[in-house]
Protein backbone atom coordinates (compact mmCIF):
# COMPACT_ATOMS: atom_id res chain seq x y z
CA UNK A 1 0.00 0.00 0.00
CA UNK A 2 2.77 2.51 0.42
CA UNK A 3 4.41 2.31 -2.43
CA UNK A 4 0.93 2.30 -4.41
CA UNK A 5 -0.09 5.56 -2.23
CA UNK A 6 2.92 7.19 -3.94
CA UNK A 7 2.45 6.02 -7.46
CA UNK A 8 -0.94 7.42 -7.16
CA UNK A 9 -0.05 10.60 -5.95
CA UNK A 10 3.12 11.11 -8.54
CA UNK A 11 0.63 10.41 -11.32
CA UNK A 12 -1.80 13.24 -10.18
CA UNK A 13 0.54 15.41 -10.09
CA UNK A 14 1.83 14.63 -13.17
CA UNK A 15 -1.30 14.99 -14.50
CA UNK A 16 -1.86 18.19 -12.43
CA UNK A 17 1.26 19.78 -14.29
CA UNK A 18 -0.20 19.71 -17.63
CA UNK A 19 0.70 16.25 -18.79
CA UNK A 20 -2.13 14.54 -19.96
CA UNK A 21 -3.18 10.51 -19.02
CA UNK A 22 -4.49 8.21 -21.34
CA UNK A 23 -7.47 6.39 -20.68
CA UNK A 24 -5.27 3.47 -19.81
CA UNK A 25 -3.61 5.22 -16.99
CA UNK A 26 -7.33 7.05 -15.63
CA UNK A 27 -8.21 3.52 -15.56
CA UNK A 28 -5.41 2.41 -13.98
CA UNK A 29 -5.47 4.90 -11.78
CA UNK A 30 -9.06 4.58 -10.44
CA UNK A 31 -8.22 0.36 -10.13
CA UNK A 32 -5.33 1.03 -7.76
CA UNK A 33 -7.27 3.77 -5.53
CA UNK A 34 -10.17 0.93 -5.04
CA UNK A 35 -7.39 -1.48 -4.09
CA UNK A 36 -5.46 1.17 -1.81
CA UNK A 37 -8.94 1.63 0.20
CA UNK A 38 -9.28 -2.08 1.11
CA UNK A 39 -5.51 -1.89 2.47
CA UNK A 40 -4.96 0.74 4.77
CA UNK A 41 -1.97 0.62 6.62
CA UNK A 42 -3.88 0.59 10.05
CA UNK A 43 -1.61 -2.13 11.51
CA UNK A 44 1.51 -0.08 11.06
CA UNK A 45 0.21 3.49 11.72
CA UNK A 46 2.89 6.37 11.17
CA UNK A 47 3.92 7.80 8.07
CA UNK A 48 2.32 5.10 5.82
CA UNK A 49 -0.66 5.56 7.09
CA UNK A 50 -0.32 9.31 5.97
CA UNK A 51 1.01 8.67 2.70
CA UNK A 52 -2.42 6.26 2.38
CA UNK A 53 -4.85 9.44 3.70
CA UNK A 54 -2.90 11.94 1.34
CA UNK A 55 -3.46 9.22 -1.69
CA UNK A 56 -7.13 8.90 -1.11
CA UNK A 57 -6.91 12.86 -0.83
CA UNK A 58 -5.31 13.31 -3.58
CA UNK A 59 -7.48 10.72 -5.85
CA UNK A 60 -10.61 11.79 -4.14
CA UNK A 61 -10.17 15.80 -5.62
CA UNK A 62 -8.70 14.51 -8.91
CA UNK A 63 -11.78 12.27 -9.67
CA UNK A 64 -15.44 12.91 -9.76
CA UNK A 65 -18.71 10.83 -8.45
CA UNK A 66 -19.81 9.09 -5.33
CA UNK A 67 -16.98 6.86 -5.45
CA UNK A 68 -14.49 9.68 -5.20
CA UNK A 69 -16.43 11.31 -2.58
CA UNK A 70 -15.64 8.52 -0.57
CA UNK A 71 -12.17 8.51 -0.99
CA UNK A 72 -11.83 12.22 -0.64
CA UNK A 73 -14.12 11.89 3.02
CA UNK A 74 -11.93 8.64 4.18
CA UNK A 75 -8.34 10.03 3.19
CA UNK A 76 -9.38 14.11 4.77
CA UNK A 77 -10.90 11.87 8.51
CA UNK A 78 -7.70 9.93 8.80
CA UNK A 79 -5.47 13.29 8.47
CA UNK A 80 -7.73 15.03 10.63
CA UNK A 81 -6.73 12.13 13.51
CA UNK A 82 -3.28 11.95 12.58
CA UNK A 83 -2.04 15.13 12.26
CA UNK A 84 -2.21 16.14 15.97
CA UNK A 85 -0.93 12.79 16.64
CA UNK A 86 2.43 13.06 14.46
CA UNK A 87 3.09 16.47 14.41
CA UNK A 88 4.14 17.03 18.13
CA UNK A 89 3.67 20.66 19.29
CA UNK A 90 7.13 21.62 18.78
CA UNK A 91 6.64 20.82 14.81
CA UNK A 92 8.49 17.33 14.96
CA UNK A 93 7.28 14.29 12.98
CA UNK A 94 6.67 12.00 15.80
CA UNK A 95 8.59 9.30 14.84
CA UNK A 96 12.06 11.39 15.56
CA UNK A 97 13.79 10.99 12.29
CA UNK A 98 14.71 14.28 10.57
CA UNK A 99 14.02 12.33 6.96
CA UNK A 100 10.90 10.90 8.06
CA UNK A 101 9.97 14.19 8.94
CA UNK A 102 11.19 15.56 5.86
CA UNK A 103 8.87 13.51 3.65
CA UNK A 104 6.00 13.78 6.42
CA UNK A 105 6.62 18.41 5.70
CA UNK A 106 6.20 17.38 1.82
CA UNK A 107 2.74 15.64 2.49
CA UNK A 108 1.51 18.58 4.35
CA UNK A 109 2.52 20.98 1.58
CA UNK A 110 1.44 18.56 -1.42
CA UNK A 111 -1.97 18.71 0.58
CA UNK A 112 -2.00 22.42 1.26
CA UNK A 113 -0.71 22.75 -2.47
CA UNK A 114 -3.78 20.29 -3.50
CA UNK A 115 -6.58 22.22 -1.31
CA UNK A 116 -5.28 25.53 -3.10
CA UNK A 117 -6.51 23.70 -6.68
CA UNK A 118 -9.73 22.57 -5.39
CA UNK A 119 -10.63 25.29 -2.81
CA UNK A 120 -14.23 24.58 -3.15
CA UNK A 121 -14.46 20.96 -2.96
CA UNK A 122 -12.17 20.57 0.04
CA UNK A 123 -12.42 23.08 2.31
CA UNK A 124 -16.26 23.17 2.95
CA UNK A 125 -15.75 19.17 3.57
CA UNK A 126 -12.65 20.04 6.35
CA UNK A 127 -11.90 23.59 7.34
CA UNK A 128 -10.47 22.82 10.18
CA UNK A 129 -7.80 20.95 8.49
CA UNK A 130 -7.08 23.31 5.46
CA UNK A 131 -7.21 26.33 7.92
CA UNK A 132 -4.43 24.88 10.01
CA UNK A 133 -2.27 23.53 7.35
CA UNK A 134 -0.16 26.94 6.78
CA UNK A 135 0.77 27.49 10.26
CA UNK A 136 1.78 23.49 10.57
CA UNK A 137 4.19 23.56 7.69
CA UNK A 138 5.72 26.69 9.14
CA UNK A 139 6.25 25.04 12.44
CA UNK A 140 7.81 21.43 10.70
CA UNK A 141 9.79 23.75 8.48
CA UNK A 142 11.74 25.48 11.48
CA UNK A 143 11.89 22.34 13.08
CA UNK A 144 13.41 20.78 10.13
CA UNK A 145 16.02 24.26 10.04
CA UNK A 146 16.86 23.62 13.73
CA UNK A 147 17.85 20.08 12.58
CA UNK A 148 20.03 20.83 9.88
CA UNK A 149 23.66 21.10 10.25
CA UNK A 150 25.41 24.06 8.81
CA UNK A 151 25.95 22.58 4.95
CA UNK A 152 22.30 22.64 4.84
CA UNK A 153 21.55 18.69 5.33
CA UNK A 154 19.91 16.76 8.08
CA UNK A 155 21.12 15.33 11.00
CA UNK A 156 21.26 11.28 11.00
CA UNK A 157 19.20 10.85 13.82
CA UNK A 158 16.75 7.64 13.68
CA UNK A 159 17.12 5.73 10.20
CA UNK A 160 18.10 9.45 8.58
CA UNK A 161 20.02 9.50 5.52
CA UNK A 162 20.65 11.65 2.80
CA UNK A 163 19.36 11.42 -1.00
CA UNK A 164 15.76 9.74 -0.18
CA UNK A 165 13.55 12.70 1.52
CA UNK A 166 13.75 16.45 -0.61
CA UNK A 167 16.56 18.77 0.82
CA UNK A 168 15.88 21.58 3.38
CA UNK A 169 16.63 24.13 0.56
CA UNK A 170 13.96 22.65 -1.84
CA UNK A 171 11.00 21.78 0.87
CA UNK A 172 11.75 25.61 2.29
CA UNK A 173 11.27 26.84 -1.70
CA UNK A 174 8.03 24.72 -2.06
CA UNK A 175 7.34 26.37 1.22
CA UNK A 176 8.10 30.16 0.10
CA UNK A 177 6.25 29.55 -3.09
CA UNK A 178 3.06 28.49 -1.08
CA UNK A 179 3.62 31.66 1.24
CA UNK A 180 4.51 29.64 4.59
CA UNK A 181 7.94 30.14 6.18
CA UNK A 182 10.97 32.14 4.86
CA UNK A 183 14.39 29.96 3.23
CA UNK A 184 17.22 29.81 5.97
CA UNK A 185 15.66 30.85 8.66
CA UNK A 186 15.41 29.99 12.19
CA UNK A 187 12.88 32.98 13.12
CA UNK A 188 9.84 30.56 14.43
CA UNK A 189 12.36 28.93 17.01
CA UNK A 190 12.76 30.25 20.69
CA UNK A 191 16.30 30.80 21.23
CA UNK A 192 18.00 31.53 24.66
CA UNK A 193 21.98 32.23 25.00
CA UNK A 194 23.70 31.19 27.79
CA UNK A 195 28.04 30.82 28.61
CA UNK A 196 29.81 27.71 28.79
CA UNK A 197 33.11 27.75 29.61
CA UNK A 198 33.63 31.40 28.93
CA UNK A 199 31.94 31.14 25.26
CA UNK A 200 28.20 32.10 24.31
CA UNK A 201 26.35 29.95 22.87
CA UNK A 202 22.66 29.95 21.43
CA UNK A 203 20.35 27.24 21.98
CA UNK A 204 17.15 25.92 21.01
CA UNK A 205 15.16 23.17 22.72
CA UNK A 206 12.61 21.02 20.82
CA UNK A 207 11.16 19.86 23.96
CA UNK A 208 8.07 17.47 22.79
CA UNK A 209 10.86 15.83 20.01
CA UNK A 210 13.65 15.51 22.76
CA UNK A 211 16.53 17.50 20.61
CA UNK A 212 18.97 20.30 21.50
CA UNK A 213 20.48 22.79 19.26
CA UNK A 214 23.58 24.32 20.78
CA UNK A 215 25.56 26.59 18.08
CA UNK A 216 28.48 29.45 18.24
CA UNK A 217 29.32 31.47 15.15
CA UNK A 218 31.87 28.36 14.55
CA UNK A 219 30.34 25.38 15.90
CA UNK A 220 26.75 23.02 15.99
CA UNK A 221 26.09 20.60 18.30
CA UNK A 222 22.94 18.78 18.07
CA UNK A 223 21.90 16.43 20.86
CA UNK A 224 19.51 13.47 21.17
CA UNK A 225 17.96 13.66 24.95
CA UNK A 226 14.35 12.19 24.23
CA UNK A 227 12.11 8.81 23.88
CA UNK A 228 13.33 6.86 20.96
CA UNK A 229 9.72 7.61 19.18
CA UNK A 230 6.03 6.72 19.53
CA UNK A 231 5.75 3.78 22.27
CA UNK A 232 3.78 1.90 19.87
CA UNK A 233 5.86 2.53 16.87
CA UNK A 234 9.51 2.71 17.41
CA UNK A 235 10.84 0.96 14.52
CA UNK A 236 13.07 3.60 13.17
CA UNK A 237 14.76 4.47 16.56
CA UNK A 238 18.91 3.13 16.24
CA UNK A 239 21.41 3.75 19.57
CA UNK A 240 20.85 7.44 18.95
CA UNK A 241 19.67 8.49 22.76
CA UNK A 242 22.04 10.91 24.59
CA UNK A 243 24.06 10.62 21.41
CA UNK A 244 25.49 14.05 19.33
CA UNK A 245 26.65 15.50 16.06
CA UNK A 246 29.19 18.05 15.92
CA UNK A 247 30.03 20.44 13.00
CA UNK A 248 32.78 22.77 13.10
CA UNK A 249 33.78 25.46 10.59
CA UNK A 250 31.04 24.87 8.60
CA UNK A 251 32.19 20.67 8.53
CA UNK A 252 30.95 17.44 10.39
CA UNK A 253 33.17 16.49 12.57
CA UNK A 254 31.22 14.11 15.04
Amino acid sequence: PYPVSLRIVNWIKWALAGNALSDCCLHSLAVQVRWLMRRLEVHLLGNHLFANAKALVFAGLFFAGIEAETWLRKGLKILEREIPEQILADGGQFERSPMYHALALEDVLDVLNLFRAYPSAARPLQPLLSGALPGLANRMLQWLLAMNHPDGDIAFFNDAALGVAPGTAELSAYALRLGVGCINSLAGLTIADTTMAGSCWQYAHLKESGYLRLSTPDAVALLDVGPVGPDYLPGHAHADTLSFELSVGGHRVI
